[in-house]
């Protein structure tokens, strides 16, 4: 099980998803699981979530568009296992979470300096 979950909550944004993955990715934490869910994306978000090996990863895309980043976000926290979840880069700040409006990119040090206040 993994010690942080993240989930990215998405619409089509393939354009920057790639930076919002592989900051996650850099994280000097190595601990994690990502959950990219998408409100039924129609763009390139699956092509691009399929370019990424990393066992880590897990990408959904919904059946249908809810229309709001809550949505797309409370499915990941349904699925998420880590025992810190989620921290989530899909805006408060909050705890355990930490929220952008859409995929956003995060410093090397992100995780491990949020995990002494959760």
């Amino acid at each position: 099980m993994p010690r942080v979950s993240v989930i990215i909550a998405t619409y089509n944004r393939s354009d920057v998803l790639r930076c919002a993955v592989a900051t996650v990715q850099f994280q000097t934490l190595a601990d994690w699981e990502l959950i990219v869910v998408g409100d039924e994306c129609t763009d390139e978000t699956a092509s691009v979530m399929r370019e990424f090996k990393d066992p880590r990863i897990r990408f959904v895309n919904l059946p249908e568009n809810l229309g709001e980043q809550s949505g797309p976000a409370n499915r990941g926290f349904e699925i998420a296992q880590g025992d810190l979840k989620p921290i989530s880069i899909t805006t408060i700040s909050g705890f355990p979470i930490t929220w952008t409006l859409w995929p956003d990119t995060w410093t090397t040090r992100k995780q491990t300096s949020s995990i002494p206040y959760v």
